[in-house]
């Protein structure tokens, strides 16, 4: 569970958030919806973290939180296999043939086996976007935050992660950003809209 309490935010003399009031609950996912501008990003990265509030509280109820950004951050230097295989001996303690396994499921699920040996330099946006929330869930985490996880894939894979984020909600925490509506209410329990820096129900 998420609970996030009276967030306000300015840059300069614009208020980009104005005391947000929000829960997001455990076997959900809720997606904020919004153009860009309005405020989603900034308030995802003070939700994950990454970004000071000037007024308010975020409480989590759970250290376990993973987040996918637009930009992926994946590790240049190693093959899709290996930037899903390293976090999970390193963080996570799995033993290889544990982890093996765990990889091999989701590049199946998320249909990217074939690129299992792919430098990250190959890929393509879309490709990577997958590879990087591959890298997610992966992780088994209570809490996953996504940034824009759309905003590469074609329908079809976005079709394909709708499925899978459904079946993984069973026992998470899922909060997703995003400016598709289509997608948005493909996979999400509840919608809110942010405009003006200000939270609506959608």
């Amino acid at each position: 569970m998420i609970l996030v309490e009276n967030i306000s935010k300015a840059y300069g003399d614009k208020l980009i958030l104005k005391s947000i009031n929000l829960q997001f609950k455990q076997n959900n996912i809720t997606v904020l919806l919004g153009k860009s501008g309005e405020g989603k990003t900034t308030l995802f990265r003070i939700i994950a973290g990454i970004e000071d509030q000037d007024e308010g509280k975020v409480i989590i109820d759970s250290t376990k939180t993973t987040m996918v950004f637009q930009d992926n951050q994946l590790y240049p230097h190693l093959n899709v296999f290996n930037n899903l295989m390293t976090p999970q001996r390193v963080i996570l303690k799995r033993t290889k043939k544990e982890a093996t396994i765990i990889s091999d499921d989701i590049l199946r699920r998320l249909n990217i086996e074939y690129l299992k040996y792919n430098t990250v330099e190959s890929l393509s946006g879309g490709e990577a976007q997958r590879v990087a929330i591959a890298r997610a869930l992966a992780m088994d985490k209570d809490i996953i935050l996504f940034d824009e996880p759309t905003s590469a894939l074609d329908r079809e894979n976005i079709n394909i992660l709708i499925g899978l984020l459904k079946d993984l909600k069973k026992d998470k925490t899922v909060l997703i950003i995003t400016h598709d509506e289509e997608f948005s209410i493909g996979v999400a329990d509840t919608i809110y809209r942010i405009e003006n820096g200000e939270i609506k129900k959608a």
